[in-house]
């Protein structure tokens, strides 16, 4: 038959994911995402067709000349979980059991990540603070060794409530992700700081000089570990990202993750964050499809 254009319609089930099944996907908490990825094999079962029957092609656009191809009525903003975008494309794979045998797919994956504004404002934000107000008794003297002490463990014992706040909210896992160290890192300061003090009253006995600069010393030493700490939880969450919601497709554990041959020039990327709501015509409301080509496959 000639060439012409088809409505598909995909029945679908209620698609049910258990977002815990990766089991190390929570070392990067609050900062984990997840990609959920999918494919659509275009063939029937019944007639066995292969990519001469059925092919897909992605080249609808609006009046603004943009694509169009995937039509949303959900907001990207569903509870803890934010639906950053959408990666859609083309690809083939060759039949395992029929020799000359290949068949169109269409790949289509779900960028989900964290929210994580309420555990940066509820436990790593104060923590820092805690941590930068334990370093403010370095400006006693040497000598002021109770009111030194006052002030850390009252910070010290701040961090355990801080725990408490977020406690309800922290997921039980077996090893130490983002929280876990931030919370421990600012314990290990406050510690620090209250052994330098004892050393510096220590120093204080015999010069008080002598024990102003090595409050300087201390002082400086306290910032730059924990600093160079906070800078262990960036990169770390950077590279834990990369293994999760920011991987690619082929990098998936599902057997279709390398069965599917990417097509180079179909494939599309439509970021949710920036896209705006409309309303139609008919007063009910819409978002705007908006696509941007991925071209080649390395960072699909």
């Amino acid at each position: 038959m000639d060439d012409g254009w088809l409505m598909w319609e995909v029945p679908l089930k209620l698609l049910l994911w258990n977002l815990d099944d990766e089991f190390h996907r929570l070392l990067n908490f609050p900062f984990d995402s997840l990609r959920l990825d999918a494919f659509f094999c275009l063939s029937n079962e019944l007639r066995l067709e292969n990519r001469n029957d059925i092919r897909m092609h992605f080249n609808n656009k609006d009046k603004n000349n943009k694509p169009y191809n995937i039509f949303l009525n959900q907001s990207h903003e569903r509870g803890e979980f934010i639906l950053d975008g959408i990666s859609y494309g083309l690809g083939d794979h060759a039949s395992p059991n029929m020799k000359n045998q290949e068949y169109d797919d269409v790949v289509i994956s779900f960028h989900l990540r964290r929210n994580p504004t309420f555990y940066i404002y509820k436990a790593q934000v104060p923590t820092i603070a805690i941590v930068l107000v334990s370093l403010l008794t370095f400006v006693y003297d040497g000598a002021d060794l109770g009111d030194r002490m006052e002030t850390v463990m009252g910070m010290f014992l701040t961090s355990f409530a801080i725990q408490w706040t977020v406690m309800e909210r922290l997921p039980p896992t077996p090893y130490l992700h983002n929280i876990d160290i931030s919370l421990n890192s600012a314990l290990f300061a406050m510690f620090l700081i209250a052994i330098l003090h004892c050393i510096s009253y220590r120093i204080s006995k015999t010069s008080e000089s002598a024990s102003a600069t090595f409050d300087q010393i201390a002082c400086a030493a306290v910032i730059i570990i924990y600093c160079g700490l906070q800078l262990f939880i960036y990169v770390r969450h950077k590279r834990l990202s990369k293994l999760t919601g920011n991987r690619l497709f082929k990098e998936g554990a599902a057997f279709y993750n390398n069965m599917v041959r990417l097509r180079k020039g179909s494939l599309w990327y439509r970021p949710l964050t920036y896209e705006t709501t409309q309303v139609a015509s008919d007063g009910h409301s819409f978002t705007e499809a908006v696509g941007i080509p991925r071209n080649g496959n390395n960072d699909f």
